[in-house]
């Protein structure tokens, strides 16, 4: 699973939300998000900044190159 896929899923739990919930919240169809969360797919650089936008976090972090502090992550803990 990619750091992406795990932050995405992360979020979206910690808020209560199914991939449906998601959807409907962002206006994305979610067999999209399965297919990010699941299958690997990654998004448009206008869905991260939707997604990030919606959570409240940085690109960054979905990223999984900063942590919830905004903090660099060395390459080699990513």
């Amino acid at each position: 699973m990619s750091k992406f896929a795990e932050m995405l899923m992360k979020l979206r739990k910690e808020r209560g939300l199914s991939q449906n919930g998601l959807s409907r919240s962002i206006e994305i169809p979610k067999t999209t998000i399965s297919n990010w969360e699941i299958r690997g797919s990654f998004p448009s650089y206008e869905a991260i900044n939707k997604l990030a936008d919606f959570f409240e976090v940085s690109g960054d972090y979905l990223l999984g190159r900063e942590d919830e502090f905004g903090n660099p992550i060395p390459k080699q803990k990513r």
